[in-house]
């Protein structure tokens, strides 16, 4: 299907209620657009205390929120869209670190850093059921419309009724090259906690201090509900990064403990 190296890795079938599912998920051409926020931290906390987690600090003691659009062109599971609402947390089945920030850059096996999904949305019942099924992600189906050019990215979360949840936009400006990290995620499937790793081939275009605008709709969504508890509404993020050349492996989650 591709002659990139980076996609010669073995891989497993899952029977989802939707069809066979590849493990790991190959994801070949994918924009993605990541907005990270700091918040209070305490905000953060109360959403995660329920679940026995604990939000990672960075700058100044805040906690760091991100929203991640991803336009998927090509992928296992066919096209579609996808937006996730995460909190940075500390790894639960890992020593705490003494600095959070650098955790990011480090190989996920080793990582003391990650993300737990509060709600992630998708365009396909074929990504749905595999999220829901394989990992026990938070997700829906709705209409996700995505546009990144050069200069501008608008996205929009939309309830199951059509009702905007959120919406994000700005300009697009020419930062610093970056390579995108790999991500440590946690979820629970059936109460227990699974670790997932996604491994990602990207150059990101990082920018800091956008005034870039997030609002928030007429629906009452759960996930706007979230936006509202973490605080984030209407404040500019800390970075976006944006690329339209997008490569990654989902693997099958891992049973913790």
């Amino acid at each position: 299907m591709t002659n990139d190296s980076f996609f010669d890795y073995p891989q497993t079938i899952f029977n989802s209620s939707q069809g066979e599912v590849k493990l790991p998920i190959f994801y070949y051409d994918v924009s993605a657009v990541l907005v990270f926020y700091t918040a209070d931290y305490q905000n953060v906390q109360q959403l995660l205390s329920p679940l026995n987690l604990t939000a990672a600090r960075f700058f100044n003691g805040k906690a760091m929120v991100g929203f991640a659009f991803y336009e998927y062109r090509k992928t296992d599971v066919g096209p579609y869209n996808e937006v996730g609402l995460a909190s940075a947390i500390y790894a639960p089945d890992r020593k705490r670190p003494a600095l959070s920030l650098p955790q990011l850059k480090k190989n996920a096996d080793k990582r003391k850093v990650a993300f737990y999904i509060h709600h992630l949305p998708v365009t396909t019942a074929i990504a749905n059921a595999a999220g829901r099924e394989i990992y026990g992600f938070p997700k829906f189906v709705t209409d996700l419309p995505f546009e990144l050019s050069d200069s501008r990215f608008k996205g929009l979360v939309k309830d199951e009724q059509g009702r905007t949840i959120v919406s994000m936009e700005g300009k697009v400006k020419k930062g610093i090259k970056q390579a995108g990290f790999d991500l440590l995620l946690y979820s629970f499937l059936d109460d227990k906690l699974l670790r997932t790793v996604v491994d990602v081939k990207a150059k990101f275009n990082t920018f800091f201090f956008p005034d870039w605008k997030m609002s928030l709709g007429e629906s009452s969504h759960p996930m706007r509900e979230t936006i509202e508890k973490m605080g984030i509404a209407g404040k500019k993020p800390l970075i976006v990064q944006t690329t339209q050349n997008f490569k990654s492996r989902l693997h099958g989650g891992v049973e913790t403990g």
